[in-house]
Parts: C-alpha cells; sequence; structure tokens
C-alpha cells in the first residue's frame, strides 16, 4: 500500500478524503475555516463549506481561498450546507434557505418552497447534477428532491415508494436513472418505475444505513453501507464485499463515501485509506494521520 501524496491533492482525491482531515492538512487553508464537512472538485479547483464559516470558501487552481458569505458581500446567504460542481464546472450550493448555481457570472436561485424540501439542523445530505441540467438534492429527514430543467419535484415515504426519508447520497445512472441511497435500502428511479432493493431482494444481511452509491458507465453499481460494508450489483447479481475483499487489510478502518471520475475511475474513501478502481484493478493508498500530541 503507497502513502498518499498530499501535493498532487485534486480531484476525487479531494472528494475522497474525511473533510476534517482534507482541512488539517491544506496548507493554505487558515485555522477560521471550522470544520469542513462538504469537499467538491473540478479539474484543480475546490469548493468547502463548514458548519462553523456562515458561507463557503472557493480555492482556484492555484490554491488562493476565497470566502463566499454574507459579511463578504459576495454571497447573500448563510448556513451553507453542501457544496458541488455540475459537470461544466458550474457551482451548486446547498443552504439553508434553498439552493444557488452559478454557470460563469450568472447565479440562479430556489428557494426551499420551489423545491418542496426543507434543510433545517444541516439536514442537506448531498447535491448531484447531470450535463442535461438536472440536479438532486437528498436530506437527513424528508427525502429529497429532483430537479427535471423547467420545475423541482419532492419525494418522501408519502408521495414515492422511497422507504425512508433519510437520504444519505444520490446518482444519476444509465437511461436517466437515479439512485437514492437511504436508511433501508436502495431505491432506483427510472422516471416512470420505482424499483427498491433490500435485504430481502438483495439476499445481503442487514442490507440498509447506505452512506454512499456510486454508478459507472458499464452499469455497475456500487454502494456503501452498515457494519463497514460494501455492495456491488453486476448484471443484475449481488455481491456483498467487505475492504479485506478488496484487498485493504488496514486496521480499525472504516468504509465512507464513493464518487466516480471524469475518467470513469471509481474511489473510495475509509477513515485510513483512499482507494481507486480503474481498468487495471484496484490501488490503495494510506492516509498519513498526524499524531494529536503533536501540534
Amino acid at each position: 500500500m503507497r502513502n498518499l501524496n498530499l501535493p498532487s491533492l485534486a480531484g476525487a482525491f479531494c472528494l475522497c478524503l474525511h473533510p476534517p482531515l482534507f482541512a488539517s492538512l491544506h496548507r493554505n487553508l487558515s485555522s477560521n475555516a471550522g470544520i469542513i464537512h462538504s469537499i467538491a472538485a473540478f479539474e484543480q479547483e475546490k469548493l468547502l463549506c463548514s458548519r462553523e464559516n456562515s458561507g463557503f470558501i472557493y480555492l482556484n487552481a492555484n490554491e488562493i481561498p476565497t470566502s463566499y458569505s454574507p459579511t463578504s458581500g459576495n454571497f447573500a446567504f448563510s448556513n451553507v450546507q453542501q457544496v458541488a460542481f455540475t459537470p461544466d464546472g458550474g457551482w451548486l450550493i446547498g443552504h439553508a434557505g434553498g439552493i444557488a448555481r452559478k454557470q460563469s457570472e450568472t447565479w440562479t436561485y430556489w428557494d426551499t418552497a420551489s423545491i418542496g424540501l426543507t434543510f433545517e439542523y444541516n439536514g442537506m445530505t448531498t447535491i448531484k447534477s447531470r450535463s442535461d441540467g438536472w440536479m438532486a438534492v437528498g436530506t437527513m429527514y424528508h427525502g429529497a428532491a429532483v430537479f427535471n430543467g423547467q420545475k423541482w419535484l419532492s419525494y418522501n415515504t408519502d408521495n414515492s415508494p422511497l422507504p425512508s426519508n433519510q437520504v444519505q447520497d444520490l446518482a444519476f445512472g444509465l437511461n436517466n436513472s437515479l439512485y437514492f441511497a437511504t436508511f433501508r435500502g436502495l431505491v432506483v428511479w427510472d422516471g416512470r418505475n420505482w424499483t427498491v432493493h433490500n435485504t430481502n431482494t438483495t439476499g445481503i444481511p442487514n442490507f440498509g444505513n447506505l452512506k454512499s452509491v456510486a454508478v459507472l458507465e458499464n452499469g455497475d453499481v456500487w454502494t456503501t453501507f452498515s457494519g463497514n460494508r460494501i455492495a456491488l450489483l453486476r448484471d443484475g447479481i449481488w455481491s456483498h464485499l467487505n475492504l479485506n475483499d478488496l484487498g485493504i487489510t488496514v486496521e480499525e478502518n472504516r468504509v465512507g463515501r464513493l464518487l466516480v471520475d471524469a475518467g470513469q475511475r471509481l474511489w473510495l474513501s475509509a477513515t485510513k485509506t483512499i482507494s481507486v478502481l480503474d481498468r487495471n484493478g484496484w490501488n490503495h493508498f494510506s492516509i498519513p494521520v498526524k499524531d494529536k500530541a503533536d501540534p
């Protein structure tokens, strides 16, 4: 297992790193950045936000930070909860009052009434987008909402087959499908039909409390879920995996998030490792953890 080369930190590395660790290692972030809990990357640019900071921070290709907040006068909304890039490099900023999208120099705003969700208690969990302008946002308490290019449609346990209002991650898949990683399983919506994957349908014990979902262009669907476990759906067949199955033998290592980068590589974060799956197989990197006693 190789050590992670921090000076080359960018793109998927940035997205996979445990956010507080990223903040402690990044040389250009001041201590008042707070505990960072959402990070996004596009090529060499990065966005991040924290619960302590009322806005968000943009890092350009030269890693020069710019703060956006009501105090700075360049962003009107406080309590930013999630940040993301669109496929063409636009910004998506999720805050307590709604979602803001920046394309070139043009901002578009949607409030909670138009989205059909509320985001109290830092309840926004993820924002995802497609190249055709579709977007999706998940919450910890109220389900999810999808923007179809014209309007937002919200989904919860009352108006859809979602088995839980706790949606921890989302992923757009093949044929315009959308995957919901929920507390009670993985849900797939193709625009008309809903499919729920749970313990009964997958045969995987305690298949719930999904942390993340990622879909590759070959149709493979990867998820991380409770009990430090991983599941793969390939050609209609589910496989139940753990870190050892991937060749990761580090002790006390907890699985985290998944993502697919522009090169169709799959990234998997854990508390002590970052792994990447490409056409040649898995590569694993150890994360240097600073000694707590070291100032």
